[in-house]
């Protein structure tokens, strides 16, 4: 009797043991597919042409954005000009630098523009990111009033860049691990989508509960855009924008603008809408860059990282254009 009891009890491990892996497999089976899309997503091999013509492209906006300042280099980078005092400097900043000498200024500016149309044309690219990464970081502490979000963004970018790893070699085409174009597609994505969200949770951009209900209907305050283009960011065009253009134009500015940034994401998973999306957004930023002042480098920021969501066949052929023009026009 005991026998068969043992035996029994043995049966009800052995059941529960064995329920109890299959389990465990089910588990592993569950959470592995999930795991291996978001690996695939991420580390997935992508044509390189696409990442070397977004360094070339966000190269030309440093360029652009540090030519500004450069025009008076003794007034950004000497002691000539007004610069925060340590004692000014707030505590989690980092501590300004030595200023550059005076006497420096002419060698300085042309090593920058030399060595930034250098890396612009992938020569020296893995040596030339860490230069540019030191060389915003430099900017960033010697520069605090100026140096906000668009300087911010180069001390990113130059850093995941500087990250990446070597390129390889499959079926004829140069890769590489998809995750640095992955980065700067998720950090396009939460700028416009979190842009949106807050204009509508936190901002005075609809039109809900600031009127009756007719008002409402308008969705978007009418006036939003008319308003933001003026005061700080007027400039001679968005001066006479505002006295002289329709307000169902200014309402028009204002709805694309929400439907843009919030649905920025959504309209890129459909691939029918992407280039039309991008097309919209090349658009959308010249508008931006127009009517307000001194936003064409903020503009311009956001339009680099465009180039990786194209097609690596359209860069292909656009790049034996250009070397068809070049040639035509050399012979």
């Amino acid at each position: 009797m005991i026998h068969r009891l043992q035996a029994f009890a043995f049966n009800i491990l052995f059941i529960i043991a064995g329920d109890g892996i299959d389990a465990i497999h089910s588990t592993r089976r569950f959470f592995r597919a999930p795991l291996q899309k978001s690996m695939n997503f991420w580390f997935r091999p992508v044509d390189v042409i696409n990442l070397r013509w977004f360094e070339g492209v966000l190269m030309f906006s440093v360029i652009y954005y540090f030519a500004s300042y450069l025009k008076t280099p003794a007034y950004w980078l000497s002691e000539k000009g007004h610069h925060v005092s340590p004692e000014a400097t707030l505590s989690h900043y980092i501590p300004p630098p030595v200023l550059v000498p005076e006497s420096w200024l002419p060698f300085v500016t042309v090593a920058f523009f030399t060595f930034s149309s250098l890396y612009m044309f992938g020569y020296f690219r893995r040596y030339l990111v860490w230069l540019f990464l030191a060389v915003a970081v430099y900017v960033q502490a010697m520069d605090q009033p100026s140096s906000f979000t668009i300087n911010r963004m180069f001390i990113i970018s130059f850093f995941v860049l500087a990250l990446q790893s070597p390129t390889f070699i499959r079926d004829g085409k140069q890769m590489i691990a998809g995750w640095v174009p992955r980065f700067f597609q998720l950090t396009l994505f939460v700028q416009y989508s979190t842009a949106g969200v807050c204009k509508m949770v936190s901002g005075d951009w609809l039109a809900f509960g600031r009127g009756d209900w007719l008002y409402s209907l308008n969705l978007v305050m009418p006036d939003i855009v008319w308003t933001q283009s003026q005061g700080h960011y007027k400039n001679y065009i968005s001066a006479y924008a505002v006295n002289y253009l329709p307000w169902p134009i200014w309402w028009t500015l204002a709805m694309s603008t929400m439907i843009f940034e919030t649905g920025f994401p959504f309209l890129f998973i459909w691939k029918r809408l992407r280039i039309p999306t991008l097309v919209f957004g090349v658009v959308f930023h010249l508008g931006i860059a127009i009517l307000m002042k001194d936003l064409i480098y903020f503009s311009l920021q956001m339009i680099t990282a465009y180039v990786l969501f194209l097609p690596p066949q359209y860069l292909y052929d656009f790049k034996r254009w250009l070397k068809g023009k070049w040639f035509s026009a050399s012979s």
